[in-house]
């Protein structure tokens, strides 16, 4: 490790407000060209023109009721990364929309807006985790919960296989589960942990209560009676998140059944969920196959470290990014730190 990438670093921490802006409407055009860059944006030039309305519209309201809750790091007139962090459920603050351009200014403004995304629990005294999304392909950013020199303490993990939603005509046209409402009854094939999460998604915060709906419900096989899994089925503004994630669909399958294309495909029949994201929660790492999924399968994890070891995944951050920065030219680092930044 260079002395030139620790000295930056601890620069930043002294000030990481002085790295990044605040996406406001004047600059959201700046924003949606990041997006666009590293891929967020649909790639139809109609729909993306489309994209770009909804970004605006549904941005203009998330600022105005949570101000300053997006973030950007400015290069020479470009916004070059991007952080966001909103209240995901009750008691959760969920890290989204993190990107940039493969560049050390990049990088450094990134770190900055790391560290602003977890101050902002100071800001939720009621919340008691810090959550982040990834990727198993992601081998920067999932290196955000998981560093490593070892887990974060008391961290809750979930694995799960996410679907990208589908066409309309790709669904099945005949419905294969039914739907019933929810009761505590129907979790008892749960974990006493996975039951505990379940409850904790099942409720959104206070903050967005109006505009983020959240049903959840018990989804049974229609020939046998059995039931298959519980899910949560979320509406709220699209472009919420770059990625949608907040209309995600979250899908726990009951004990003994088969995560695959059949499975998949039985959820597609549903109204309300075949044309989300699915993340469907898997009991462990290696008890699915995806081989001749129907569906492309994204394995991923959600990460989700308590409050009171907001410190460990301060230090996480700090070595996953200096790591990064080290892997640039000292004069490049040596110009961030002359500049000021911004």
């Amino acid at each position: 490790m260079t002395r030139v990438a620790t000295r930056l670093v601890d620069r930043i921490k002294q000030e990481p407000r002085a790295y990044f802006l605040n996406r406001e409407e004047g600059n959201y055009d700046l924003f949606l060209a990041l997006y666009e860059e590293v891929g967020y944006a649909p790639t139809d030039p109609k729909k993306r023109v489309e994209w770009r309305e909804r970004s605006r519209s549904t941005w203009k309201l998330q600022d105005s009721m949570m101000p300053a809750n997006c973030t950007g790091g400015l290069d020479h007139g470009r916004i070059v990364s991007s952080w966001g962090t909103l209240p995901k459920a009750r008691n959760i603050l969920y890290g989204h929309s993190v990107c940039m351009m493969k560049t050390a200014a990049s990088a450094a403004t990134l770190f900055a807006q790391s560290l602003y995304s977890i101050a902002l629990m100071d800001r939720f005294p009621e919340l008691a985790f810090w959550a982040g999304s990834y990727a198993n392909r992601s081998r920067f950013t999932s290196l955000f919960q998981r560093p490593l020199e070892g887990a974060i303490p008391d961290q809750i993990e979930v694995e799960i296989f996410r679907f990208p939603k589908t066409d309309q005509e790709l669904r099945s046209a005949a419905a294969v589960l039914e739907a019933e409402p929810l009761t505590d009854a129907h979790l008892s094939f749960m974990s006493f942990n996975q039951a505990e999460l379940f409850r904790e998604l099942s409720e959104p915060h206070q903050s967005f209560a109006q505009i983020h709906k959240i049903v959840p419900i018990a989804l049974r096989d229609i020939s046998t009676g059995a039931l298959k899994c519980l899910a949560l089925s979320q509406l709220i503004p699209a472009e919420f998140t770059a990625a949608n994630v907040f209309s995600w669909t979250w899908v726990f399958p009951a004990r003994g059944v088969a995560i695959d294309s059949r499975f998949v495909q039985a959820l597609r029949s549903v109204p309300d969920l075949g044309l989300t994201d699915l993340q469907i929660v898997l009991s462990s790492p290696v008890n699915s196959t995806i081989n001749d999924f129907v569906d492309r399968a994204v394995p991923s994890f959600w990460a989700f470290t308590p409050r009171r070891h907001l410190g460990v995944l301060r230090r996480s951050f700090e070595d996953a990014f200096t790591s990064l920065l080290d892997r640039y030219p000292d004069e490049e680092l040596e110009s961030l730190e002359r500049r000021g930044y911004l």
